[in-house]
């Protein structure tokens, strides 16, 4: 039978229905329909058409844009419904086709077929049933139709601007992606990257991905390689010149700088305001940066700048590779400047010989060649002829404030890493960090002065890659600090950067007042203060051993500067961890075990109840953590007793006895004396002391708490039959003094019958768990138990009780189950201490069970 299928207009309902559908459909797959049928997740969301190889993968197929599609078809098999055809503007016509051919049955087999027919290429669909063919059909018609009457429609013209939305793209291109043989047509603009299988894809806005650049990052693989990372996967484009990948790599860049907008290292650098235009071709808007040279550049010259040995010019981003920035680069820039950097780049530059912000690309190709690696305008320094001299100028400069002056002389020639023979290996660099002149630092450290990062013959190639990666570890801002009196605190601009932290009287200074380098710290740690907020100190080996004790303006703050400092002188496998440790100890230490005689160097952090460490000569190996909740001891040992050897000062050791597996020895011993003392302390601290939560208490093997082990050991020692068992009272004082004892060390406890009773033990214990700040059974849940409690239905009670059992962290649980076996003993005599099961009920049930701390 023939049908008619009215499109639905959306001005006849109050709320037109959304032109949007998702779903699974199958596809005939290939332009020709010849590769049979695939089933895609298929997502029209009113403007275009994606289909996906799942629900789940992120990369799409194909996306279709509504401006080129132009017609729907359904096409359903006789001898089960008819079929309609949809005609522009009108309604589902039937349309019934045959389904024998020549007496042979047709090859595509699907029954709900419909034909997306589109300017350049016509897409075939199928579906499970009738239905969602007509809503697929309808919904997609619909939306033609809509498009086809708006009123930017450009009537009579129905030709949509080559490219659709990514018409005059900043840059585009062949290129390989991933493993495939055959190139992409890609094309890049504003905040999207788009891939197109051919260039009639392109133009007719079809692309087969689109990738926006605000949640992407590219990094070079080789000369002619890079990879495009996303959150949802990683794209490798192949170029056929590195020239091609260069420019890729920086439009790609551009792209990601500007969907981020992150303007804060760029603002900084522009408060000098000749840094807002091009040093090579003045162009306005720069924010590329030649970072040895100290110069400004717009994205075009910065290009040219990429093809040079990096030792000549080496380019980064102002608005995207933030890492790299720290205060004192930032400072360099705006004291060098493109105008004081052009003085000795351009002084001798004929005029009209320069290039502008329209030049076309070999123009400038030519001139910044001749500009910096011919160095045909350069204001050579005098001294250029005679290169023994310059490099004696370069040392006596370096210890100066004059950086121009070492800037003209740097690049007239003369050797960074020069020292003079009566004092070998002591470069310019080093002259500079010993004068505190930061910013004569950071220049000569752009240009390679200090040797330890550098991959050069004869260095460390280990320690120079660890000395980059500490340089990434930046941090800068005001803290406290007090003076050699230890007594009053002055305000100071603290920086952390290339492994060492500095600090100066203000943010205008150029000379630090001190410097902490990263290899003579020994420790870093939180201290409580009468008179300031977020204490720390930094226990040091220079200066006699000096003590450096700083103030942050909150806790917060505190930690953000312990985190730092930890990560310029902890184990480099660390680096990444230490930034997410809510520490309050963390350094180097002496550590050896009852099976090893020797003394290792050991890197160790107090989180909280976990002590982790790691030796420092063996990497690879992976870090121990040790529950110092469950620590069984921890002695002091006098002085001589098989001390460490290679510690800076002879003094006591400890030796803290872990009870896990199998029992360990540890011992330890710092490089100083007061450092051994203060981890003995924390370590005794968080050893010892129960808090106020159930895990935060000191633990038997088992992971029960020690103080309800021993209470409820001696109780069922002293007083199963004992009468009104949990019950009665006992005198408040005694209960208190018990209460504290415990928590000042539990381990030491010992319960004796003839100084404690079993009413004041048995009170204790029910104080402890009345007093904690969350219930055992937690507060989150207490609504829970309480439903399930007035369960009628016995089995599905019992489930949800097992349920909620399963939810409790490790230590509730297992303290629930061991107290809750000891009450059903008590019961067991109920004849004799008159403590039902209901009576036992009653006295425990509102301190293990709450939704807020009730006051004991």
């Amino acid at each position: 039978m023939d049908f008619q299928l009215p499109i639905v207009v959306s001005s006849t309902y109050f709320q037109p229905r959304k032109r949007e559908r998702s779903g699974y459909l199958y596809k005939q797959g290939g332009v020709q329909r010849n590769r049979g049928w695939q089933k895609r997740w298929v997502i029209f969301d009113g403007k275009t058409l994606r289909y996906f190889s799942s629900a789940k993968d992120q990369v799409s197929k194909r996306i279709v844009p509504l401006s080129c599609m132009k017609n729907v078809e359904i096409d359903v098999r006789a001898g089960q419904t008819t079929s309609a055809r949809i005609l522009s503007g009108e309604i589902f016509e039937s349309h019934i086709r045959k389904s024998l051919v020549n007496g042979k049955k047709p090859s595509n087999a699907r029954q709900y077929k419909f034909r997306l027919q589109c300017t350049n290429r016509t897409f075939l669909f199928a579906t499970d049933n009738l239905d969602d063919c007509k809503m697929w059909s309808s919904t997609l018609m619909e939306s033609i139709l809509a498009n086809d009457r708006a009123p930017d429609k450009n009537k009579g013209n129905n030709v949509v601007e080559k490219g659709g939305e990514m018409a005059n793209p900043d840059i585009e291109g062949w290129m390989k992606i991933n493993r495939n043989r055959y190139k992409f047509y890609v094309a890049l603009k504003e905040h999207r990257l788009c891939y197109y299988q051919s260039k009639d894809d392109f133009n007719m806005a079809s692309p087969l991905h689109e990738i926006q650049m605000g949640l992407s990052s590219v990094k070079e693989i080789d000369r002619t390689r890079l990879q495009l990372n996303t959150h949802y996967g990683h794209f490798s484009l192949h170029f056929e010149t590195s020239s091609e990948a260069s420019n890729w790599k920086m439009a790609i860049e551009e792209a990601i700088t500007d969907a981020l907008g992150d303007n804060t290292i760029l603002d900084q650098v522009i408060e000098n305001p000749v840094n807002k235009k091009c040093a090579d071709c003045g162009m306005e808007g720069a924010h590329w940066a030649s970072m040895n040279l100290g110069l400004v550049l717009c994205m075009h010259c910065a290009g040219i700048h990429r093809g040079f040995d990096y030792r000549l010019s080496k380019v980064r981003s102002l608005r995207m590779d933030t890492k790299v920035w720290n205060s004192s680069l930032i400072e360099m820039f705006k004291v060098i400047g493109n105008e004081n950097g052009n003085q000795f780049w351009l002084h001798n530059l004929p005029p009209g010989a320069g290039i502008t912000s329209v030049s076309t690309i070999d123009q400038r190709k030519q001139f910044i060649h001749e500009k910096y690696k011919d160095k045909k305008y350069c204001n050579l320094h005098h001294l250029a002829g005679d290169k023994q001299k310059l490099n004696e100028e370069l040392l006596a400069t370096s210890i100066t404030d004059d950086i121009l002056l070492t800037y003209q002389v740097l690049l007239s020639g003369a050797e960074v890493l020069y020292s003079s023979p009566d004092q070998p290996n002591y470069t310019a660099y080093d002259r500079a960090k010993d004068a505190h002149q930061r910013i004569q630092m950071e220049f000569l450290l752009q240009n390679g002065g200090d040797r330890t990062r550098n991959f050069v013959a004869g260095s460390n190639e280990e320690a120079a890659l660890n000395a980059r990666l500490r340089a990434e570890v930046q941090k800068q801002g005001f803290l406290m600090k007090t003076g050699s009196n230890k007594k009053d605190f002055l305000k100071r601009h603290c920086v952390l950067e290339h492994g060492h932290l500095s600090y100066y009287v203000s943010e205008a200074s150029k000379v630090e007042k001190d410097r902490i380098d990263n290899e003579s710290i020994l420790c870093v740690q939180s201290i409580p203060h009468d008179k300031q907020v977020g204490c720390f100190e930094i226990s040091t080996n220079k200066e006699n051993n000096r003590v450096y004790l700083f103030a942050a303006s909150s806790d917060e703050e505190r930690l953000g500067w312990m985190q730092s400092i930890a990560q310029v002188c902890c184990p480099v496998k660390l680096m990444d961890s230490m930034r997410t440790k809510s520490f309050s100890l963390a350094g180097y230490t002496h550590l050896k075990t009852a099976l090893n005689v020797d003394w290792q160097r050991t890197w160790f952090v107090l989180e909280g109840r976990k002590l982790l460490f790691v030796d420092e000569g063996e990497p690879e190996r992976s870090v121990d953590v040790i529950d110092l909740r469950r620590v069984t001891s921890i002695t002091k040992i006098t002085q001589g007793i098989d001390s460490c050897k290679t510690c800076l000062e002879t003094g006591f050791q400890f030796l803290m006895k872990v009870r896990q597996e199998t029992e360990r020895m540890l011992y330890f011993q710092a490089d100083l004396v007061r450092d051994t003392g203060r981890m003995f302390g924390e370590l005794e601290h968080a050893v010892k002391y129960g808090g106020d939560t159930i895990e935060d208490q000191v633990l038997t093997v088992e992971e029960i708490p020690v103080i309800v082990e021993t209470c409820v050991t001696f109780i069922a020692q002293f007083g199963m039959k004992v009468e009104g068992i949990y019950r009665k009272a006992d005198q408040e004082s005694k209960i208190n003094n018990l209460l504290q004892k415990f928590r000042e060390d539990a381990r030491s406890v010992v319960l004796r019958l003839d100084e404690v009773t079993v009413y004041m033990v048995s009170n204790t214990l029910k104080r402890f768990f009345r007093m904690l700040r969350e219930p055992v059974f937690t507060s989150d849940l207490y609504k829970r138990w309480c439903q399930t409690a007035n369960e009628t239905d016995h089995n599905t009670k019992l489930q949800w009780y097992k349920y909620l059992l399963q939810q409790l962290p490790r230590i509730n649980y297992l303290t629930i189950k061991y107290f809750v076996i000891h009450l059903y003993k008590v019961s067991l005599s109920d004849k004799e201490n008159a403590m039902t099961i209901a009576n036992l009920a009653t006295v425990t049930s509102s301190m293990m069970v709450s939704d807020s701390v009730t006051d004991p």
